[in-house]
């Protein structure tokens, strides 16, 4: 009898365990996403840090700038690197997303970062990074500091000469070409023969506008005085103390992220970055029961505005025994619509007519645009270009009427 055959077949081999494999490919993978993210952190520790000093105070902004890009654009591609390694991982969905949250918003914040060191905006008190970018861009001075061409005495003598003097308003502030101001478009109306010195000088009060006019190496014979509110701030005896800081040092990490970063920085100025840093103190429990400052407008105190009359009075007539005539254009800040600012303002225009000044009121004339039209933006205050235009047409037509031009 014939034993049946035993079911002889050899089972295939048991594949090679993955145990000694795999351990190494998941340290491969973790070390893919742990390790860019450790280099892109240090990346950070030193590009936000002293960003102030690294960028505006060294030699070279543009190059301070460009170097910082180029960290960040690194540090960028570090973090796309840990990102697309993480999502290899076997993990739950919403895990997932929320990393897929976490990357986005880092990599978000990087790319406005770098956009942001490029913006050069205005703003209005120059403190904001922003508007130190504007600075170094638009902002460049002659031998003797101003804003303004090179002098050239062997053409500029030859010409009728008129100064116009005052503060930013008169240098243009948030004006990017120079062209727009109101001194260069008031020389372009006058003709060739004619020659505009722009003696602005940003923060500038009255007694600080003559006493640069004094050090002026040229002759003139007419001069056109840009009067703002602060040109009273020189009576103000602790004004030094009173001057806004550009920044706190103490704030936890929203003053750093403000202080570190172009992006924060520019949104602290914007309206919705107050409104922001008003929440984090509430709930980070800083002490707001401090009552708000009473607001203090120029030209309300009576005594302040008759001695800086009295001022620009011993001004005008030291100007006429040097047969220097004198034109005082009276600017309000541009778009303010507080009624009791302009009462005050008023009351200063009042003074300069009962006194005999020849002046221009400029407040009429910004009323012809709207708010918005009247300032540079909502970051910075000082008069737009269609503002200037219109101020500059008032002074022509008022030059030709006291017969300072033919």
């Amino acid at each position: 009898m014939k034993k049946n055959k035993k079911n002889t077949t050899v089972p295939d081999k048991d594949p090679l365990p993955e145990n000694n494999s795999f351990p190494k490919n998941k340290l491969f993978l973790i070390l893919k996403i742990f390790v860019p993210v450790f280099i892109a952190i240090q990346i950070w520790l030193y590009v936000f840090h002293d960003t102030e000093k690294l960028v505006f105070q060294s030699n070279n902004t543009a190059q301070g700038i460009h170097k910082r890009t180029v960290w960040l654009v690194i540090s960028m591609f570090l973090i796309i690197i840990s990102f697309l390694s993480f999502f290899r991982i076997n993990i739950s969905n919403r895990i997932k997303n929320i990393m897929l949250l976490l990357y986005s918003t880092i990599l978000f914040f990087l790319a406005f970062e770098i956009l942001f060191m490029y913006a050069a905006i205005s703003q209005g008190t120059g403190y904001a990074y922003c508007s130190k970018l504007w600075f170094n861009k638009y902002w460049e001075r002659n031998e003797l500091g101003y804003r303004d061409k090179t002098y050239n005495a062997a053409t500029d003598t030859l010409k009728n000469k008129i100064v116009m003097l005052g503060d930013s308003y008169v240098a243009g502030h948030g004006t990017n070409n120079v062209a727009d101001r109101m001194s260069d478009l008031l020389e372009k109306k006058l003709g060739s023969n004619y020659r505009v010195f722009n003696l602005g000088e940003n923060g500038s009060t009255t007694t600080d506008e003559f006493d640069r006019l004094k050090k002026f190496p040229y002759k003139y014979d007419k001069l056109i005085l840009v009067h703002v509110p602060n040109d009273l701030e020189y009576l103000d005896v602790n004004d030094d103390d009173t001057q806004p800081e550009e920044t706190s040092e103490e704030g936890g990490i929203g003053a750093f992220f403000i202080k570190e970063s172009f992006l924060v920085n520019f949104i602290s100025y914007t309206r919705a970055g107050q409104l922001l840093q008003g929440l984090i103190g509430l709930f980070s429990g800083a002490n707001n029961t401090e009552p708000e400052p009473i607001p203090v407008y120029p030209f309300s105190d009576t005594t302040k505005l008759n001695k800086h009359i009295s001022n620009l009075k011993m001004i005008d007539k030291e100007l006429k025994e040097h047969n220097i005539k004198l034109l005082i254009v009276s600017f309000p800040f541009p778009g303010n619509e507080d009624k009791l600012a302009e009462k005050y303002y008023n009351n200063f225009v009042q003074q300069l007519k009962i006194n005999s000044f020849n002046y221009l009121d400029a407040n009429t004339i910004g009323k012809q645009l709207g708010r918005r039209q009247q300032i540079v933006s909502s970051l910075d205050g000082h008069p737009s270009v269609k503002l200037q235009k219109l101020v500059t047409d008032s002074i022509y037509k008022r030059l030709q009427a006291d017969s300072w031009i033919k």
